[in-house]
């Protein structure tokens, strides 16, 4: 991964009634995974080359604003949202990869490292699925609740 200066990337809202789409964020560098806090007050957006996931306000008092929610240690990837309201995002750097867990208030929890580049991680009954564009086959990390 190399750091590039493109910041075009956007977070955009669609609206499926009206047919529309409304731009929310701009200049975002290399805007990469999105997933919605579960109670729906904010989004987050990976920004791969800047290492950090981005939090957006859409709904509540801050509603509109921005903040950083996490630093991450390599190049983040998509993100997922479990059950509980944690947040795993697959990251990579050096053809290594590896699974972070936060919580909702961007605090990290745990990793998963040690695996092949990953493009995804997610929480399904106890076990993280690990899926990556690199590799033609699906990981699964059981765990122990």
């Amino acid at each position: 991964m190399s750091n590039t200066s493109d910041s075009t990337g956007r977070l955009m809202r669609y609206n499926p009634g009206l047919k529309t789409v409304e731009l929310m964020l701009s200049g975002l560098p290399f805007a990469n995974g999105v997933a919605a806090s579960l109670d729906g007050n904010f989004v987050l957006v990976s920004q791969t080359t800047s290492k950090n996931i981005l939090r957006y306000w859409v709904r509540g008092p801050r509603v509109g604003q921005s903040e950083i929610f996490a630093t991450t240690q390599s190049y983040p990837d998509n993100i997922r949202r479990n059950i509980n309201g944690e947040f795993w995002v697959a990251e990579n750097s050096g053809g290594r990869g590896k699974a972070a867990k936060f919580d909702a208030n961007g605090n990290f929890m745990e990793a998963i490292g040690g695996l092949n580049p990953i493009s995804q991680a997610q929480q399904f009954r106890g076990s993280v699925w690990i899926g990556s564009i690199v590799n033609h086959f699906v990981g699964i990390v059981h765990r122990i609740p």
